[in-house]
């Protein structure tokens, strides 16, 4: 597996981020264990956890139990601190007061970091709701970090111009600034939010944490979070799920590797709390597409059209390649 650099931080992550938030569910907990110890044996360093919410808030909670089996894992395998990277995410309700915003924060990320057993966090991930200040959320969280209770700051499902609202004040006010953004992907050729973002996190340099959207309800055929193919419904998917006959790969592992292709991206979220989930994708890390094959689904999307900015599609990619001289040759 792959370390990649997380937008313009000093965080080299593996390009697999490992979904731990559900590592509290039973029977799921019984092997927390064999999966932690798999997904670091495949080059894996890269950890996210979830703060509970609402009902589920409490010692008792899935989130505040996988805390406690991946501080567990740390503390029992005695893996140094810098080896890991651990982003925690929090669902922040729409709160008016800035102490109350404030102590809200403080409280969740002072009981992860008592789970984990460590003295920081390396991401803070702020999840976005409406009717989350912008103003008030970037001062009580700038307070945090600069007493080194984490290290970076980042959103969770943000439209894109309120990614940029959040950039822009905190660049005025010189305070801390979202460093990554976290989303759900779309397939390949697929417009909207997904473009919107990538756009976002290319130019201002963010570090981009997609989540594969083929995750589902459980089934014979597919268990529970075991990786599952982006729907056939268009051409990209079609060459897709031709590159995986030709190669005999599951269409979902081809799916990844065109993902990881796209160097905006730093890493794909995925669930994996039961041994086979982190077979599958000690599987997946193993594929590389070639370039010809990127080509291929690339010259299937559709083109995208962002106003203001005009970036190379496939047809206009190979044609470039074709249409330039070979000047070793001569």
């Amino acid at each position: 597996m792959k370390q990649r650099k997380l937008g313009r931080t000093d965080l080299l992550v593996s390009e697999y981020c490992l979904d731990a938030a559900t590592l509290g569910w039973h029977p799921a907990a019984a092997d927390a264990d064999t999966v932690l110890d798999a997904f670091r044996e495949v080059g894996g360093t890269f950890i996210q956890l979830q703060a509970d919410s609402g009902d589920d808030a409490g010692e008792s909670g899935v989130g505040a139990l996988s805390e406690t089996l991946v501080g567990r894992w740390l503390h029992s395998r005695r893996i140094a601190r810098p080896e890991v990277v651990l982003a925690y995410c929090i669902h922040l309700p729409a709160i008016s007061s800035y102490f109350r915003l404030a102590a809200e924060i403080r409280s969740s990320c002072e009981r992860a970091l008592r789970r984990l057993g460590t003295t920081y966090l390396d991401l803070l991930l702020i999840r976005w709701t409406d009717g989350l200040p912008v103003d008030d959320t970037l001062v009580a969280v700038e307070y945090l970090q600069r007493s080194g209770m984490f290290r970076h700051l980042g959103g969770g499902g943000f439209p894109a111009w309120r990614a940029m609202e959040w950039i822009g004040y905190a660049d005025r006010r010189r305070l801390s600034r979202l460093d990554t953004l976290q989303t759900e992907l779309s397939p390949p050729g697929d417009t909207g939010s997904w473009q919107e973002l990538r756009d976002l996190a290319r130019h201002q340099r963010l570090g981009l944490v997609v989540r594969p959207p083929y995750t589902g309800p459980t089934d014979d055929e597919h268990p529970r979070g075991v990786l599952r193919p982006y729907p056939v419904r268009d051409s990209a998917g079609c060459a897709i799920a031709q590159i995986a006959r030709e190669r005999g790969l599951p269409p979902r592992h081809v799916a990844l590797a065109w993902t990881l292709a796209d160097p905006t991206v730093s890493a794909v979220l995925v669930p994996a709390s039961t041994p086979p989930e982190v077979e599958d994708l000690r599987r997946a890390a193993r594929i590389e597409l070639a370039f010809h094959e990127l080509l291929q689904v690339g010259r299937a999307a559709p083109p995208v059209v962002t106003p203001g900015f005009h970036e190379p599609n496939g047809h206009e990619l190979l044609s470039s390649l074709q249409s330039t001289p070979n000047h070793s040759a001569s």
